[in-house]
């Protein structure tokens, strides 16, 4: 079955989209009650300023949860 799969969302993300339609809200009792986060990037590597306000925003978002 091809374009069919689950996913574990923020429900804030996708609101817009079970709104219209596109996605379905599946009640799945075994959710699980914490979640692992990995944001990772090359020590080495220049990070541009959208980047960085994008990982702050990434911060500052799992502070709020």
């Amino acid at each position: 079955m091809r374009g069919v799969g689950i996913a574990l969302c923020p429900e804030r993300v996708v609101a817009d989209d079970i709104a219209r339609g596109r996605l379905k809200r599946l009640n799945w009792p075994h959710a699980p009650a914490e979640t692992m986060i990995l944001m990772i990037t090359h020590v080495e590597k220049w990070r541009s300023p959208l980047l960085e306000d994008f990982m702050d925003m990434a911060r500052e978002g799992i502070r709020l949860e």
